[in-house]
């Protein structure tokens, strides 16, 4: 039995990249009834490893330990880990310092390999490479209930390897992507699991490529008022959920951005999808055809007409301007919304097929990013140079009711080029709306974020 202890290793340093291993503080194996409580893991290599150590009990313990802060397996009776808070105590934390960054691409904050009913209550992780490991032993792999768990800057704050068919039970989630990452996944449901994995009230947010990857044809994933805060932090047309394989059920969900939500690919064997809620409709990639059933969520704001497609704005960082964007960053404001390209941004515009039409695109394009290159482009070509204030473009008759344009540019950095500026984001083009219009519309302009027609007339009948 541990209590009240601060532990340290005083011949530790910030600067020995990769850290020196050694072994866990506390090691116990064959025990029962062991308790760890009220303690401080300053910077151990390895915090606790529990094997065989039935009904231990983890209490009050705060740290940053390195590789490891809790191993657990073949633990058969019982075991509770109970107000853990592993955060970067006694580091001057950068992400991008060896150190921190060694730590959070390679550190577990807590790993359970085999354990039987496991309690986990009110445990929060800052800074790992994973965040709560389920991985599997020779022995087998884990069941049980974890309520309030946090990750906070991890590349992947939860990660399934296996679990035991009664499966895992997420309840009151919180969890953020690493900072400065570009690919992190907040829960990947890796393609050995089985069991299922159960979320409830979780959310998810922060930077975030996709919140969750489920990976197994055997498994099943399921989510019930969850909120999915902030997704696709590269703008490459990442969903919130990525369904690869195996069972999913998604109902009464909320979602924060009007991106693309679920991608259901080819392999799933059976997804519902049901009363989900998020800006401008749900959008919902099925590929998997009568394998995913898909009702009462909430609709697609815009309804597209011949004559919308024919005359419509889309204002650029407003609301319900990102079904139409691909590869660009966040919505911003200042006497107007607007957003930044990466360099190579995409916009995914309405048309009707087989007719001419014009673009005009409204932006600021600065004289550092413009290269020989710069310009916009339709399949790989390019159909016009970029200029300051208002880019007008003939476009040629779409083959379909879509196109695609790039924006590329030469992009900056603001902390390269404005003093005392934090902001390492690679700027492109600041672009503020665009009007596309074809040769037969009429005056009457759709506004493409909402579906509102931008004057008091009644909308144009339905050709």
């Amino acid at each position: 039995m541990k209590h009240s202890a601060i532990i340290a290793y005083p011949d530790w340093k910030q600067a020995d990249v990769p850290p020196v291993p050694y072994p866990p503080w506390v090691a116990s194996q064959d025990t029962e009834n062991v308790s760890v409580q009220d303690c401080l893991l300053l910077n151990p290599f390895e915090g606790i490893r529990l094997v065989r150590a039935h009904r231990h009990l983890v209490r009050n313990v705060t740290g940053y330990p390195i590789q490891r802060g809790i191993f657990v397996d073949e633990c058969y009776d019982l075991g509770h880990l109970e107000n853990i808070h592993f955060w970067p105590f006694g580091v001057t934390y950068d992400p991008e310092n060896p150190y921190c960054r060694w730590i959070n691409t390679r550190g577990v904050a807590i790993e359970l390999a085999r354990t039987d009913w496991h309690y986990v209550l009110n445990t929060f992780c800052f800074g790992y490479g994973i965040g709560y490991k389920f991985s599997k032993s020779k022995q087998g792999s884990a069941n049980g209930n974890f309520v309030g768990l946090g990750a906070d800057s991890c590349e992947r704050a939860v990660v399934v390897e296996q679990a035991q068919p009664p499966g895992l039970l997420f309840v009151n989630g919180e969890f953020v992507g690493r900072w400065s990452s570009t690919n992190a996944v907040c829960l990947e449901v890796g393609p050995e699991a089985e069991g299922k994995v159960s979320l409830v009230n979780c959310s998810f947010w922060g930077p975030i490529d996709r919140c969750v990857w489920m990976r197994s044809p055997r498994g099943q994933f399921s989510a019930s008022a969850c909120h999915f805060v902030q997704w696709d932090l590269r703008g490459a047309g990442s969903p919130a959920l990525q369904l690869d394989a195996g069972r999913t059920l998604i109902q009464g969900c909320t979602f924060g951005q009007d991106h693309l939500h679920v991608e259901v690919r080819p392999e799933v064997t059976s997804a519902i999808i049901t009363a989900n809620q998020a800006p401008g409709g749900l959008r919902v990639d099925n590929q998997a055809g009568r394998r995913a059933q898909i009702a009462l969520n909430e609709e697609e704001s815009v309804a597209w007409t011949p004559a919308a497609r024919a005359h419509y704005r889309l204002e650029i960082g407003g609301l319900g301007d990102g079904r139409y964007l691909q590869g660009w960053h966040g919505p911003e404001r200042a006497d107007r919304p607007f957003r930044w390209t990466t360099g190579a941004s995409r916009l995914l515009l309405p048309v009707n097929a087989g007719e001419a039409s014009q673009l005009t695109l409204e932006a600021h394009v600065p004289p550092a990013v413009v290269t020989p290159e710069t310009g916009l482009y339709l399949e790989g070509r390019r159909v016009a140079g970029l200029t300051n204030g208002l880019t007008v473009v003939s476009l040629p008759p779409a083959p379909k009711d879509r196109l695609t344009l790039e924006v590329r540019s030469g992009a900056r950095a603001p902390k390269d080029a404005m003093a005392g500026s934090q902001d390492t984001r690679a700027l492109g083009v600041q672009v503020f709306a665009i009007t596309l219009r074809s040769a037969a519309a009429s005056d009457r302009r759709f506004r493409a974020n909402d579906g509102q027609w931008l004057d008091d007339s009644a909308a144009p009948p339905k050709h």
